[in-house]
Protein backbone atom coordinates (compact mmCIF):
# COMPACT_ATOMS: atom_id res chain seq x y z
CA UNK A 1 0.00 0.00 0.00
CA UNK A 2 1.42 3.48 -1.09
CA UNK A 3 1.52 6.04 1.43
CA UNK A 4 -1.22 8.27 -0.35
CA UNK A 5 -3.60 5.10 0.08
CA UNK A 6 -2.61 5.25 3.76
CA UNK A 7 -3.43 8.78 4.63
CA UNK A 8 -7.08 10.15 5.44
CA UNK A 9 -8.42 12.06 2.09
CA UNK A 10 -8.09 15.56 2.08
CA UNK A 11 -9.36 18.32 4.23
CA UNK A 12 -8.71 22.42 3.16
CA UNK A 13 -8.07 24.53 5.89
CA UNK A 14 -7.51 27.96 4.24
CA UNK A 15 -8.46 29.60 0.83
CA UNK A 16 -6.17 32.31 0.36
CA UNK A 17 -6.56 35.88 -1.83
CA UNK A 18 -4.49 38.11 -2.87
CA UNK A 19 -5.62 41.83 -2.43
CA UNK A 20 -5.24 45.16 -3.36
CA UNK A 21 -6.53 46.28 -0.17
CA UNK A 22 -7.23 43.98 2.94
CA UNK A 23 -8.95 47.03 4.41
CA UNK A 24 -12.12 47.42 1.96
CA UNK A 25 -11.77 43.34 1.30
CA UNK A 26 -11.92 42.79 4.92
CA UNK A 27 -15.51 45.48 4.78
CA UNK A 28 -16.16 43.48 1.96
CA UNK A 29 -15.86 39.71 3.15
CA UNK A 30 -16.97 40.83 6.56
CA UNK A 31 -19.91 43.35 6.11
CA UNK A 32 -21.62 42.01 2.89
CA UNK A 33 -20.96 38.15 3.17
CA UNK A 34 -20.97 38.07 7.09
CA UNK A 35 -17.99 36.13 7.79
CA UNK A 36 -16.09 37.13 11.22
CA UNK A 37 -13.07 39.10 10.98
CA UNK A 38 -10.87 36.53 13.61
CA UNK A 39 -7.11 38.69 13.86
CA UNK A 40 -4.31 39.30 11.74
CA UNK A 41 -0.47 39.68 11.43
CA UNK A 42 1.78 41.52 9.38
CA UNK A 43 5.03 39.00 10.53
CA UNK A 44 4.39 37.61 6.98
CA UNK A 45 7.99 38.78 5.59
CA UNK A 46 11.92 38.14 5.35
CA UNK A 47 13.69 35.15 4.00
CA UNK A 48 11.68 32.16 5.34
CA UNK A 49 8.65 33.89 3.48
CA UNK A 50 10.52 34.92 0.50
CA UNK A 51 11.41 30.83 0.47
CA UNK A 52 8.17 29.57 1.19
CA UNK A 53 5.98 32.18 -0.94
CA UNK A 54 8.76 31.84 -3.83
CA UNK A 55 8.84 35.67 -4.11
CA UNK A 56 11.97 37.67 -3.62
CA UNK A 57 11.49 39.95 -1.29
CA UNK A 58 7.67 38.71 -0.37
CA UNK A 59 6.20 41.14 2.23
CA UNK A 60 2.33 41.02 3.13
CA UNK A 61 0.03 42.30 5.88
CA UNK A 62 -3.09 39.72 6.00
CA UNK A 63 -6.48 39.56 7.62
CA UNK A 64 -8.37 36.17 8.80
CA UNK A 65 -11.85 35.44 8.28
CA UNK A 66 -13.51 32.26 9.76
CA UNK A 67 -17.19 31.27 8.91
CA UNK A 68 -18.94 28.37 11.42
CA UNK A 69 -16.11 25.79 11.26
CA UNK A 70 -13.05 25.16 13.35
CA UNK A 71 -9.78 24.98 11.46
CA UNK A 72 -11.12 26.85 8.30
CA UNK A 73 -10.38 30.52 7.55
CA UNK A 74 -10.45 32.98 4.37
CA UNK A 75 -7.00 34.58 4.59
CA UNK A 76 -6.79 38.03 3.23
CA UNK A 77 -3.06 38.80 1.91
CA UNK A 78 -2.22 42.66 0.90
CA UNK A 79 1.14 42.41 -0.94
CA UNK A 80 3.79 45.27 0.03
CA UNK A 81 6.13 43.39 -1.92
CA UNK A 82 6.12 41.94 -4.63
CA UNK A 83 3.16 44.78 -6.69
CA UNK A 84 0.74 42.20 -8.03
CA UNK A 85 -0.69 42.75 -11.46
CA UNK A 86 -4.68 43.54 -11.34
CA UNK A 87 -4.79 39.55 -12.31
CA UNK A 88 -8.59 38.91 -11.13
CA UNK A 89 -10.12 42.46 -12.64
CA UNK A 90 -8.72 41.35 -16.02
CA UNK A 91 -8.70 37.44 -16.55
CA UNK A 92 -11.66 36.16 -18.28
CA UNK A 93 -13.96 33.30 -16.61
CA UNK A 94 -12.73 31.14 -18.47
CA UNK A 95 -8.83 31.75 -18.09
CA UNK A 96 -6.34 29.26 -16.44
CA UNK A 97 -6.13 29.22 -12.79
CA UNK A 98 -8.25 29.67 -9.62
CA UNK A 99 -10.92 31.16 -11.24
CA UNK A 100 -14.56 31.24 -8.60
CA UNK A 101 -15.72 30.90 -5.20
CA UNK A 102 -19.09 29.66 -4.16
CA UNK A 103 -20.33 30.14 -0.79
CA UNK A 104 -23.67 29.40 0.62
CA UNK A 105 -25.70 31.90 2.73
CA UNK A 106 -28.72 32.60 4.55
CA UNK A 107 -30.33 35.51 2.89
CA UNK A 108 -29.11 36.04 -0.88
CA UNK A 109 -30.95 39.25 -1.35
CA UNK A 110 -28.93 40.60 1.90
CA UNK A 111 -25.94 40.23 -0.42
CA UNK A 112 -27.13 42.30 -3.34
CA UNK A 113 -26.20 40.17 -5.74
CA UNK A 114 -25.80 41.45 -9.11
CA UNK A 115 -28.52 39.23 -10.37
CA UNK A 116 -30.40 35.88 -8.77
CA UNK A 117 -31.73 33.11 -11.02
CA UNK A 118 -33.16 29.81 -10.01
CA UNK A 119 -30.46 27.31 -11.10
CA UNK A 120 -29.75 23.17 -10.64
CA UNK A 121 -33.13 23.86 -8.57
CA UNK A 122 -31.21 26.33 -5.78
CA UNK A 123 -31.52 29.85 -5.97
CA UNK A 124 -28.42 31.31 -6.16
CA UNK A 125 -26.74 34.76 -7.50
CA UNK A 126 -23.48 36.59 -8.65
CA UNK A 127 -21.28 38.59 -7.11
CA UNK A 128 -18.05 40.30 -7.60
CA UNK A 129 -15.33 41.30 -4.82
CA UNK A 130 -13.59 44.45 -4.71
CA UNK A 131 -10.65 42.99 -6.81
CA UNK A 132 -13.01 41.24 -9.74
CA UNK A 133 -13.23 37.66 -7.92
CA UNK A 134 -16.63 36.04 -9.25
CA UNK A 135 -18.32 34.54 -6.51
CA UNK A 136 -21.70 32.39 -7.04
CA UNK A 137 -23.82 32.42 -3.95
CA UNK A 138 -26.17 29.62 -2.70
CA UNK A 139 -29.18 30.25 -0.77
CA UNK A 140 -29.36 28.35 2.19
CA UNK A 141 -31.53 28.40 5.12
CA UNK A 142 -30.87 26.06 6.91
CA UNK A 143 -27.18 27.47 8.14
CA UNK A 144 -26.48 29.71 10.75
CA UNK A 145 -24.44 32.09 9.18
CA UNK A 146 -22.48 32.02 5.62
CA UNK A 147 -19.70 29.21 4.45
CA UNK A 148 -16.92 29.00 1.60
CA UNK A 149 -18.28 25.91 0.06
CA UNK A 150 -16.53 25.52 -3.03
CA UNK A 151 -13.44 27.02 -5.45
CA UNK A 152 -13.34 26.61 -9.29
CA UNK A 153 -9.91 25.74 -11.00
CA UNK A 154 -9.28 26.21 -14.64
CA UNK A 155 -6.73 23.75 -16.07
CA UNK A 156 -4.69 22.96 -19.18
CA UNK A 157 -4.88 19.54 -18.83
CA UNK A 158 -7.98 17.50 -16.64
CA UNK A 159 -6.46 14.33 -16.58
CA UNK A 160 -2.94 16.16 -15.16
CA UNK A 161 -4.66 18.28 -12.51
CA UNK A 162 -6.52 15.03 -11.29
CA UNK A 163 -3.54 13.14 -10.56
CA UNK A 164 -2.60 16.21 -8.87
CA UNK A 165 -5.44 16.51 -6.49
CA UNK A 166 -6.83 13.00 -6.03
CA UNK A 167 -3.57 10.68 -5.97
CA UNK A 168 -1.03 13.55 -4.88
CA UNK A 169 -3.63 16.06 -2.47
CA UNK A 170 -6.18 13.10 -1.39
CA UNK A 171 -8.73 14.54 -2.64
CA UNK A 172 -12.45 12.63 -3.41
CA UNK A 173 -13.96 12.34 -6.87
CA UNK A 174 -17.91 13.41 -6.13
CA UNK A 175 -18.92 13.90 -9.76
CA UNK A 176 -17.30 13.49 -13.15
CA UNK A 177 -20.26 15.75 -14.71
CA UNK A 178 -21.69 18.01 -12.41
CA UNK A 179 -24.15 20.67 -12.86
CA UNK A 180 -23.10 23.12 -14.98
CA UNK A 181 -23.45 27.11 -13.08
CA UNK A 182 -22.07 29.17 -16.00
CA UNK A 183 -25.57 30.55 -17.11
CA UNK A 184 -24.66 32.83 -13.96
CA UNK A 185 -21.81 34.49 -14.92
CA UNK A 186 -22.71 34.73 -19.04
CA UNK A 187 -21.42 31.52 -20.70
CA UNK A 188 -23.05 30.57 -24.17
CA UNK A 189 -21.83 28.15 -26.38
CA UNK A 190 -18.58 26.79 -24.34
CA UNK A 191 -17.63 23.28 -24.50
CA UNK A 192 -15.70 22.53 -20.91
CA UNK A 193 -15.47 19.26 -19.62
CA UNK A 194 -15.50 19.20 -16.03
CA UNK A 195 -14.21 17.59 -12.73
CA UNK A 196 -16.26 18.04 -8.79
CA UNK A 197 -14.10 16.80 -6.29
CA UNK A 198 -14.34 16.48 -2.20
CA UNK A 199 -12.07 18.27 0.19
CA UNK A 200 -14.26 17.54 3.40
CA UNK A 201 -14.89 21.80 3.76
CA UNK A 202 -15.10 22.84 0.59
CA UNK A 203 -15.14 21.16 -3.39
CA UNK A 204 -12.80 21.79 -6.11
CA UNK A 205 -14.23 21.99 -9.02
CA UNK A 206 -12.01 21.58 -12.38
CA UNK A 207 -12.46 22.40 -15.11
CA UNK A 208 -10.82 21.94 -18.92
CA UNK A 209 -12.22 24.06 -21.46
CA UNK A 210 -11.72 23.27 -24.74
CA UNK A 211 -14.09 25.82 -26.74
CA UNK A 212 -13.27 29.04 -25.79
CA UNK A 213 -9.56 28.07 -24.93
CA UNK A 214 -8.48 29.14 -21.96
CA UNK A 215 -5.78 32.22 -21.76
CA UNK A 216 -2.42 31.11 -19.87
CA UNK A 217 -1.38 33.55 -17.26
CA UNK A 218 -0.18 36.77 -18.43
CA UNK A 219 3.79 37.49 -18.35
CA UNK A 220 5.67 37.87 -15.15
CA UNK A 221 2.22 36.13 -13.22
CA UNK A 222 2.92 35.21 -9.35
CA UNK A 223 1.13 34.68 -6.16
CA UNK A 224 1.29 38.41 -5.39
CA UNK A 225 -1.36 39.13 -8.71
CA UNK A 226 -4.63 39.84 -7.22
CA UNK A 227 -7.39 37.07 -7.25
CA UNK A 228 -7.32 33.44 -5.78
CA UNK A 229 -3.79 32.96 -4.51
CA UNK A 230 -3.94 29.03 -3.66
CA UNK A 231 -5.80 26.73 -1.10
CA UNK A 232 -4.49 24.98 1.66
CA UNK A 233 -4.68 21.31 2.92
CA UNK A 234 -4.58 21.12 6.95
CA UNK A 235 -3.14 18.75 9.38
CA UNK A 236 -2.92 18.17 13.11
CA UNK A 237 0.03 15.97 12.94
CA UNK A 238 3.11 16.21 11.87
CA UNK A 239 3.47 12.60 10.71
CA UNK A 240 0.51 13.04 8.19
CA UNK A 241 1.67 16.58 6.87
CA UNK A 242 5.06 14.73 5.74
CA UNK A 243 3.36 12.23 4.36
CA UNK A 244 0.66 13.89 2.14
CA UNK A 245 3.90 16.39 1.06
CA UNK A 246 5.61 13.14 -0.37
CA UNK A 247 2.57 11.74 -1.48
CA UNK A 248 2.02 15.28 -3.44
CA UNK A 249 5.83 15.44 -4.77
CA UNK A 250 5.37 11.67 -6.13
CA UNK A 251 2.97 12.73 -8.63
CA UNK A 252 5.17 15.70 -9.83
CA UNK A 253 4.62 18.78 -6.82
CA UNK A 254 7.47 20.90 -6.22
CA UNK A 255 7.77 22.21 -2.44
CA UNK A 256 8.76 26.02 -2.83
CA UNK A 257 11.36 24.69 0.30
CA UNK A 258 11.05 21.87 2.67
CA UNK A 259 8.44 22.28 5.52
CA UNK A 260 9.15 25.28 8.18
CA UNK A 261 8.47 25.75 11.81
CA UNK A 262 8.65 23.34 14.76
CA UNK A 263 7.28 19.73 14.69
CA UNK A 264 4.27 19.17 16.78
CA UNK A 265 3.60 22.85 16.78
CA UNK A 266 3.51 24.56 13.53
CA UNK A 267 4.59 23.34 9.31
CA UNK A 268 4.04 24.19 6.69
CA UNK A 269 5.37 25.19 3.03
CA UNK A 270 4.08 25.93 -0.23
CA UNK A 271 4.29 23.88 -3.73
CA UNK A 272 3.20 24.09 -7.62
CA UNK A 273 2.09 20.63 -8.76
CA UNK A 274 3.33 20.14 -12.94
CA UNK A 275 0.88 22.44 -14.18
CA UNK A 276 1.84 25.86 -12.38
CA UNK A 277 -1.23 25.23 -9.66
CA UNK A 278 -0.38 26.61 -5.89
CA UNK A 279 -0.94 24.63 -2.93
CA UNK A 280 -0.16 25.44 0.78
CA UNK A 281 0.33 22.35 2.82
CA UNK A 282 -0.20 23.52 6.67
CA UNK A 283 0.05 22.05 10.69
CA UNK A 284 -1.23 24.35 13.60
CA UNK A 285 -1.50 22.82 16.85
CA UNK A 286 -3.94 23.54 19.43
CA UNK A 287 -1.79 26.07 21.14
CA UNK A 288 -1.42 28.54 17.80
CA UNK A 289 -5.33 28.21 16.54
CA UNK A 290 -6.16 31.91 18.18
CA UNK A 291 -2.25 32.96 17.12
CA UNK A 292 -2.37 32.48 13.09
CA UNK A 293 -6.55 33.32 12.52
CA UNK A 294 -8.29 29.46 13.25
CA UNK A 295 -10.09 31.52 15.96
CA UNK A 296 -10.57 34.77 17.77
CA UNK A 297 -7.89 35.88 19.01
CA UNK A 298 -6.60 36.42 22.89
CA UNK A 299 -4.40 38.69 24.65
CA UNK A 300 -2.44 35.62 25.00
CA UNK A 301 -2.82 34.09 21.64
CA UNK A 302 -1.55 37.84 20.26
CA UNK A 303 1.68 37.92 23.00
CA UNK A 304 2.55 34.36 21.89
CA UNK A 305 2.82 35.36 18.11
CA UNK A 306 4.73 38.35 19.44
CA UNK A 307 7.12 36.46 21.49
CA UNK A 308 7.83 33.33 18.77
CA UNK A 309 8.59 35.96 15.97
CA UNK A 310 11.55 37.60 18.14
CA UNK A 311 13.20 34.19 18.92
CA UNK A 312 12.58 32.62 15.56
Amino acid sequence: MSIAEELPSARFNQVALSVSSRERSLAFYRDVIGFTHVGGTEAFRGKTTEQVQGMSGAASKVYWLMDDRPYFQLELFEFECPVGQPLAATRKPHDIGYSRLRIAVTDLAACKPLQVMELNDRRVGLLIDPDGVMIELCEDITLKGPRLTGVALNVPDLAIAKQSFVEGCGCVVLDESPPDWGVLWGERDVNKQTLLLEGETITLELNYYCSPRSAAWPTGHQLADTGILNVALGFRKSADIKNRLAAMEAVGFKPNRPLVGAPGVFLLTYSSDIQGFSVETLMVSSLLMGGLGFKPATAFDRGLMKFLAVIS
